[in-house]
């Protein structure tokens, strides 16, 4: 009997122990909170896009908390300058001391990589630039990268019967990379000028396309600058067939479009996912900040809940960052933008990708 009492006592000592490091464990998982740093284009000629990018992040850190995350948000605006986001970043990581940085476009996040490499901190973008596959570390992308576009670009130019291209792009690195890109696929001939973010004149571009005569003009750009271009090379009687790269495909640039232009057009852009979640994202938008979400809203929406997901693995403080990298690495993810699983070097497998045509005041997958 006594052995049997001794016995159960020492079972009960055990259980208590546990008890009382489980106990530990949860008060040191909810003792740890997480602070999130967005690196985005809050304001300027970008801005539209940044704050619908800053509005999806909020959201997402909202939504975690509610599922009783201790999580917190701090916004830094970049502008879309390389240099304003390194000094933005610079003080999310040693001001505030965030655990993960989330920035937006290529140029800035290549600007910024290296200092979360070296802080050994998690980052996560939607950047499309190939260079960005360079940035080892933490870092992962939630966007593919312009090798796939460019390839698809290159793709759609060949099998249109396109044989004579003339390329406009961006002077940044989204631009140039993207352009690279389809140089390399597109076998056919081939002419290449660059512009200037926030460029408004385009007289003289317009001029040399037009003196190029190609089949077809293939432009990488943004919605603002993409618009105007568009529109002065109509009023300069330019009437080339246009196909587009993936941020022009973005509902606010239709009504900036003469008519035959927007017969002309055509955009290449990722597929759009029509799952549940896509349909639930917009709807938690549109309640929350009263308007729809802007183009890549979305990815930076998932990019938090990605994160999410893996904080709620990794609790603990210690070795965090090393734990939620692990975790996010081999994770599959379903969010608004559909499947998410990542490469060896932190990529995003490849996405479908689909032709868009404008019709009416929104754009549709070509027939």
């Amino acid at each position: 009997m006594r052995t049997h009492h001794v016995l159960i006592g020492l079972v009960t000592l055990v259980i208590a122990m546990a008890v009382v490091s489980f106990t530990a464990e949860r008060k040191d998982a909810a003792a740890s909170p997480f602070t999130v740093g967005f690196v985005l284009p809050v304001t300027g000629d970008f801005g539209v896009y940044g704050e619908a990018a800053r509005n999806a992040g909020l959201l997402a850190v909202e939504e975690l908390r509610q599922q009783g995350m201790s999580i917190t948000a701090i916004v830094e605006d970049d502008r879309l300058d390389s240099k304003l986001a390194v000094s933005a970043a610079k003080k999310l990581l040693e001001v505030d001391k965030v655990d993960a940085l989330v920035s937006f476009s290529s140029g800035e996040t290549l600007a910024v990589c290296p200092l979360t490499r070296a802080a050994g901190v998690i980052l996560l973008t939607e950047a499309s630039s190939p260079e960005v596959s360079k940035c080892g570390g933490y870092t992962f992308r939630n966007f593919p990268s312009d090798v796939n576009q460019g390839r698809v670009l290159a793709d759609r130019a060949r099998v249109g019967g396109y044989e004579k291209v003339f390329v406009a792009y961006l002077d940044n690195d989204y631009g140039a990379g993207l352009k690279q890109e389809f140089e390399r696929n597109f076998t056919g001939e081939a002419m290449v000028e660059a512009f200037a973010v926030q460029q408004r004149d385009f007289r003289t571009l317009v001029a040399k396309i037009k003196q190029y005569a190609p089949d077809l003009v293939v432009l990488i750009s943004y919605p603002t600058e993409g618009s105007q271009l568009l529109t002065q090379m109509d009023q300069l009687g330019l009437r080339a067939p246009i196909i587009g790269s993936e941020s022009t495909k973005d509902d606010s640039i239709i009504p900036l479009l003469p008519k035959g232009v927007a017969e002309r057009f055509a955009a290449v852009a990722v597929a759009d996912y029509t799952g549940i979640e896509a349909a639930r994202f917009r709807e938690s938008y549109e309640a929350r900040f009263g308007k729809k979400p802007a183009v890549f809203a979305d990815y930076v929406y998932d990019n938090v809940m990605l994160l999410g997901a893996a904080i709620k693995r990794c609790p603990s403080a210690e070795g965090r960052p090393a734990c939620l990298a692990t975790q996010i690495r081999g994770t599959t993810f379903v969010g608004a933008t559909g499947k998410i699983t990542f490469d060896a070097q932190g990529d995003v497998q490849a996405k479908p990708y689909d032709l868009f045509r404008i019709t009416g005041n929104t754009f549709v997958v070509a027939k």
